[in-house]
Parts: C-alpha cells; sequence; structure tokens
C-alpha cells in the first residue's frame, strides 16, 4: 500500500480514505483511490500492448501467406498438363 500511495499519490483501494495510511497527515487528505489511478496508468500501457500484438499477428499473416506461396511452382502445372494421364491398366 504504501507503493502505491507513493507513486500513484492515492489513498484506500475501492474508496478514497480520508487519510493516506503511510503518508504523514502534514501533506493532507488524498485526491482519489488507488483503484483509480492503477486504472489510469494501465489504460496507457496495455493500448500499446494491444497495438503491438496487433502488428505482430498482422505480421505472422503475412509470413505464413508468403510461406504458402513457396508451395506453388507453375512449372508443375504446366508439366502436368502436358503429360499423359495413367489409369489403372496402364
Amino acid at each position: 500500500m504504501e507503493t502505491l500511495e507513493r507513486e500513484f499519490e492515492c489513498s484506500g483501494l475501492c474508496e478514497s480514505a480520508m487519510f493516506y495510511a503511510s503518508k504523514s497527515i502534514k501533506d493532507g487528505p488524498p485526491d482519489i483511490a488507488c483503484i483509480y489511478a492503477l486504472k489510469e496508468s494501465f489504460d496507457d500501457e496495455m493500448a500499446m500492448i494491444g497495438w503491438s500484438i496487433v502488428v505482430t499477428g498482422f505480421m505472422t499473416l503475412m509470413l505464413l501467406l508468403c510461406h504458402c506461396g513457396l508451395y506453388l511452382d507453375k512449372r508443375e502445372k504446366i508439366n502436368k498438363s502436358i503429360t499423359k494421364r495413367k489409369f489403372i491398366f496402364d
């Protein structure tokens, strides 16, 4: 709790307390509850993580498509269409 109060200038988890738990009374009453300060800090950080996940997913999809393109060979299609088809008795 002391770390939260020091980093975010807040007090209480769900509701703002009258005074800080670990700071001096001379600092005055806290402005907000710690849950709101934590939410604001997570919103900023999680947006960057979310965008990086989207970009990573897009890049992975593009790599998969490029990888599958390596298996397509037009020369094989041309050679197969020219050759005689073999049946069971041939």
